[in-house]
């Protein structure tokens, strides 16, 4: 017989056997593997809603002002003295043309007593010269004066007359300074504030009292200087002070932008309110539509994108009543709250995700968790 024939030693065999069994069982086991690969996976569901465009939107901004009164004044002497007397206090109410405070005025009562003695005896004086002026001239036809002696009775009387010109202007000098070192109030109001006391030297100019018209309020706040636009004088305002609504109305728009803050002043006028006080804060919301198409969608629809865009996930329907979830760049216009109105590359009653989306990647396959919110 042809051929030769191979005999293997137990061990050998042994080994070529488990090496058979071995290879079997992962054979096995991948086909295992590959089953279960095979066999589909559960779809992730989403919330989602129908997005409806929008012709505009309406923007609502708040501001905080201070409550100020249109009319109030620091009170103070146009001359330096010492006071004598304050006639009011703190939180006094005070009529125009009240007495508030007086400074000590002796030097100018001694000194306007001098000056009257003094114009008393230019008087006397005045008059005894006119009376030797006028016999003068009746003296001087029948030549018993002579012309010098005229001039001279002349020159007398009008020196007096100077004189009495500059004692009656110092008269008045004093009477002014009299005048200037009481304070009178100059409208009707309420002291806030008591600045001095009694016994006080004070300056020109110096702070005495603060006084404040209640019944003038206005409040003064500040907006950006690309929103004043929005502000029209005569355009009723939300107004809201010490937790309550106030009627106000816009009386006034600075065009002056304040180098500082790069912010205009706005002036409210507010109804007669005996609660409002100088300092109030005032909490002042305007609202402004924006001729702008776009889309209300919640905060938690939107993720960033690249290139400092956002997106949206858009649902695109398929059979089996699923989805795939495609990537739409989009423009935030305005947020409010967890609302958001945004442009871009969505149809109006397009189906998008309202929440959840940290879970999704673009092309991915889902299903929706319930029927989707109608906006």
């Amino acid at each position: 017989m042809n051929g030769t024939t191979t005999f293997f030693s137990p061990m050998t065999l042994l080994v070529r056997i488990s090496l058979a069994t071995l290879i079997t069982l992962l054979s096995n086991g991948c086909s295992d593997n590959s089953a279960l690969t095979q066999q589909q996976s559960p779809l992730i569901s989403v919330k989602s809603q129908f997005i409806r465009l929008q012709p505009s939107y309406q923007t609502t901004h708040h501001y905080v002002g201070t409550v100020t009164s249109a009319q109030h004044a620091e009170l103070s002497f146009e001359l330096a003295g010492k006071l004598t007397k304050i006639n009011v206090n703190s939180g006094d109410m005070v009529r125009k043309g009240q007495l508030l405070a007086t400074l000590n005025t002796e030097l100018l009562e001694a000194a306007q007593n001098q000056l009257l003695a003094t114009l008393n005896q230019n008087n006397a004086d005045l008059l005894l010269a006119q009376r030797t002026l006028k016999r003068n001239n009746q003296m001087i036809e029948g030549k018993f004066v002579s012309v010098q002696g005229l001039d001279e009775a002349q020159s007398r009387v009008n020196q007096l007359l100077a004189s009495h010109q500059r004692i009656t202007a110092q008269l008045a000098s004093i009477k002014i300074k009299l005048n200037k070192s009481i304070l009178i109030a100059p409208f009707d109001g309420q002291i806030t504030q008591k600045h001095q006391s009694t016994g006080n030297v004070v300056n020109t100019g110096s702070a005495v009292l603060t006084l404040v018209n209640l019944n003038n309020m206005e409040v003064k706040l500040h907006v950006p200087s690309h929103r004043s636009q929005h502000f029209k004088i005569g355009n009723p305002i939300n107004t809201v002070i010490n937790g309550a609504e106030v009627s106000a109305s816009i009386t006034g728009v600075n065009r002056q932008i304040s180098e500082s803050t790069r912010t205009k002043q706005i002036r409210l006028q507010v109804s007669s309110n005996n609660t409002l006080s100088h300092g109030d804060i005032a909490y002042v919301s305007q609202q402004n539509t924006i001729n702008q198409s776009g889309y209300w969608v919640p905060v938690s629809a939107l993720t960033d994108g690249v290139r400092g865009l956002w997106n949206v996930y858009a649902l695109s329907p398929t059979d089996n009543e699923t989805y795939h979830v495609e990537r739409r760049d989009i423009e935030i216009l305005y947020t409010s709250g967890e609302q958001a109105f945004i442009t871009g590359a969505l149809s109006d009653r397009e189906q998008i995700v309202s929440s959840g989306i940290h879970k999704l990647v673009s092309n991915q396959r889902v299903r929706t968790a319930s029927k989707a919110v109608q906006k």
